[in-house]
Formats: structure tokens, sequence, C-alpha cells
């Protein structure tokens, strides 16, 4: 029977130079002809041998598929945004119509009537809801920055209900670090605590854009210090908010906008040197913009009050003026910079005897700052200034009067340990004095001299502590003395 045997080399090619044939393509890197010749095997061989050109080629491909596919999504991006601008114009062309007096029925609609049609015609036209967080916010800051901040607050506690739902960690702690700032002006500092520290934990999330991490920064740590909780930590945060402006190279108006609240805390905290040189580095930037009338009137202010607290009052003067000037352009007479720079000067003319010029000033001044500030805390600071001119020029029932004022707007709104409560009580025992009724004023004295004379920092506190000591030490030694009481006086006769 014949064996079946395993082929042999020479019986599957029919001559030698077959043979040879393939061996060349071998090396060469061809297909062997010996071989089934398959498209997978023909593949194979050929990239082998063009190894480079192949690379190349595959490199090309995906380099074009990936261009292609980048202009495909610009080309959407771009007619998104192309549709996002499209309503946005028609929003904003409905808001400037229903704006005219055809529809409000007033010869000019006010900013804050202006801003609070916009809130209630966004929904109509922008439907993407986080282009609507964004433009919420927008119109929300505006009307804080133009002094609506009731409504404001409306805006913003909507947008961060939006926002926490939707899991949008920068719209929340934008709008949870204004709402915050907010609730502290309004005295709710608990709120306002609660609101900022959630803002500058939600600003550390992936993805918060560097803005918002700077500025809940600020607005958490500037609070605490004007509240009176000082620390180290809120000093670098408030360096940590600079360092992300300059980091990530925001604008330089923006980076201007945090160091301001920089020099503010270090003015808080009796720096004036320091101070000085921000508040003059700030002045600097808002000097090559034109339109930043206001803010540059708000820094000269303040400039003012820390040349004012080194003792050189006659020097504040000048730029508490050119503040006043500058908000009477800005935004009027009557606006709350201008109130605020008008009520500067009051104050640098009672603390040199020229009380009797500041008097119509605050007497003038008064009506416009309880139609502006009701009855919030924020009332009895011109208040205060309303006092000092009564107590300068002998009008002691109406400075009492006054320091009665200040505790109601101040009532279970403020902490019964704050400073602003001792300088309620400064009025209050300063005026009884002048009427001498010092057994009726001791326990005010008392009362401002523990206030007033704790954690007191800058030197302007310090003053103020010293001059409630010193009113202690006199209404206590009058007191114990009997002066003031008619039943003393007439027991003491012979």
């Amino acid at each position: 029977m014949q064996k079946c045997l395993r082929p042999r080399a020479r019986d599957r090619y029919t001559s030698v130079d077959a043979l040879a044939a393939d061996v060349q393509r071998y090396l060469s890197g061809r297909p062997v002809l010996a071989r089934p010749q398959t498209t997978l095997y023909w593949l194979g061989k050929f990239v082998r041998r063009n190894r480079g050109a192949v690379a190349a080629a595959a490199f090309a491909i995906l380099l074009l598929a990936g261009a292609l596919a980048y202009a495909e999504w610009r080309q959407e991006q771009a007619l998104r945004e192309g549709q996002r601008a499209l309503r946005m114009q028609t929003f904003m062309y409905r808001l400037f119509k229903l704006a005219s007096s055809n529809y409000t029925g007033k010869a000019a609609a006010t900013i804050p009537e202006f801003l609070q049609m916009g809130v209630q015609l966004l929904p109509q036209y922008i439907q993407n809801p986080a282009d609507l967080r964004e433009a919420q916010l927008g119109l929300a800051e505006s009307m804080y920055d133009n002094d609506d901040v009731d409504n404001a607050l409306k805006v913003f506690e909507q947008t961060i209900a939006g926002a926490k739902a939707a899991n949008d960690y920068a719209a929340a702690a934008e709008a949870e670090a204004f709402a915050g700032n907010i609730q502290y002006s309004l005295g709710h500092v608990d709120e306002g605590a609660k609101l900022t520290a959630d803002a500058l934990e939600l600003s550390r999330k992936p993805g918060v854009p560097a803005s918002v991490r700077a500025w809940s920064a600020v607005y958490y740590a500037w609070n605490r210090e004007n509240s009176g909780f000082r620390s180290d930590e809120n000093v670098k945060l408030l360096e940590y908010a600079a360092k992300q402006c300059r980091e990530n190279n925001l604008s330089e108006r923006e980076t201007a906008d945090v160091l301001y609240m920089q020099g503010q805390d270090q003015n808080i905290r009796g720096q004036l040197d320091d101070s000085e040189k921000t508040y003059k580095a700030v002045l600097d930037v808002y000097g090559k913009d034109p339109l930043a009338i206001c803010d540059r009137s708000s820094v000269l202010d303040d400039l003012g009050f820390t040349i004012e607290q080194r003792g050189d009052v006659e020097g504040a003067l000048p730029y508490y003026q050119q503040s006043l000037d500058g908000w009477k352009r800005c935004t009027g007479a009557t606006s709350v910079g201008a109130l605020n720079a008008q009520e500067s000067i009051a104050g640098a003319l009672i603390k040199l005897g020229r009380a009797k010029e500041a008097l119509p000033m605050m007497e003038q001044a008064m009506p416009l700052w309880r139609k502006i500030e009701g009855g919030t805390p924020a009332l009895a600071e011109p208040v205060w200034y309303m006092a000092r001119a009564y107590l300068g020029t002998g009008h002691y029932e109406e400075a009492l009067a006054c320091a009665q004022e200040m505790q109601t707007v101040q009532q279970d709104k403020v902490a019964p340990t704050d400073r602003r409560i001792g300088g309620v009580h400064l009025i209050w025992a300063e005026a009884l004095a002048g009427q001498h009724k010092y057994a009726e004023a001791l326990p005010h004295a008392e009362q401002a001299d523990k206030l007033l004379t704790a954690n007191a920092v800058s030197p302007g506190a310090k003053a103020m502590g010293a001059e409630a000591h010193q009113l202690l030490l006199d209404v206590r030694a009058k007191a114990s003395s009997g002066a003031g009481n008619p039943g003393a006086e007439t027991a003491a006769r012979p």
C-alpha cells in the first residue's frame, strides 16, 4: 500500500527558479507565492514593507478626520452661538421696547425698573438652563451694582436653586457669594456667613472659573473681617484672590477690584501704609478707564479715610471733595456714593470743630438716607454722623433721638457684642451727659467702653475706644459726686 507522505518543498515548486523567486520575495518583504494569497496576507506584507509611508498616511488620515470633526464641532458651536446671539438680540429689543414710555407710562424707566423687566422677560427668550442662569447672574449683579439689593437677592436665590439642582458649581458659587454679601449688608450675619462659606467650598470644585474662585474668597474673608471675626485665614484668602487674578490673567480692572477689597481689609487692621499703597495702585488702574468714575470716587473716599486715621483730618478733606465731585458726575448728587462722600466731609468737619457746617449737610441728607436704607442696619451709619453733628452743636435731645433710632434699626440684626452697638451706647451716654443726667448716662458709658475698647485694631477704632473710656471716667466721677442729681444737690445745702 502506498504511504501518505508529507509534501516536501520540492513538491510545491515546479522549478528551482520558482523556489529562488519566492526566496527573493521573502527576503524583500513581498508575498511568497507558495502560500495562500489572502488579502490580509498581502496587506500585512505591504505594511511591513512600507512602515514609514503607511504610518505617515495613517497620521495624515487621522489628522484630516480630526480637522473635519473639529470643523464640524466649530460650525455647530458657531451656529449655537449665532442662535444664542439672536435670542439675546431679540430679548434686548423687546426689553428696550417695553422700557419706553408707551408701555411704562413714565417719561423714562429707572435702571432698577429696566433690570426687573429684564428678569421677567428672560425665560421667554432663553430656554437653555445654563444660558438662563448666566443671564440671570448678569442682571442680578447689575441690580446689586445699582443698589437694588432686595430684587438682586431674589434673583440670586432663584439662580442658586437652579444651579444646585443642575450641579452647576460655578453658577451656584457665584450666586451664593453675592447673596451672602447682600445678607451681610442687611445685618443678617448668620445667613451671610453660611452662604459665603458654601460659595467658598463650591468655588474649589473642578471647572469653576478663576474669577468666581477669587470673588468667593473675597466675599467670605472681607465680610468676616468687617464683622469683627478677624483671622490669618481671612488675610490668606484675600491674598489668594489677588493671586488667582494675576496667575489666570484676569483683566487689569477685575484685579484692581479685588485689590481694592484687600486695601479695605488692610485699613480695618490698621495697616495704613499698606492700605494707602494698595489704594493708590488701584487708582492708577481706574484712572486709565474714563468709565470708571464711580470706582475711582469710591477709592478716593477710602483713601481720604486712611489719611484721616493718621490724624491728618485737613489732609483728608480734598480727597473727600474729589470723591463727592466724582459721584455727582457719575450717579448724581442724591446717589448713595455722593451721600457717603458728603458724610465723610461732615465727619471731618465735626472733628475739626466745625460741627455747625456739618449739621445742615447731614440734616439735608437724612431724608434721602431713610428712603434709601429703610429700616436696615445700614441706616445706623448716617444716623451716627447726624448724632455727632447734634452733639457738636449742643442739640442733646436730638442726639438722644438718633441713638434710639440707631438701636431700633440694629435690634436683633446686629450681634449685641458688635462695635456698632458700642457706638449706639456712646451717643446715648454723651447725649445724656450733655443734659447732666450722669446717673442715666453711666450704664451706657460702661457698655460703650466695654464694646469699643475690645478688639480695637485700627487707629480710628482705638481713638473711639479712648473716647469711650474717657467719657466713662468723666460720667462715673460726676455720677458719684451727685452732679446732675437735684436731690443730692438739695441735701447738700445747709
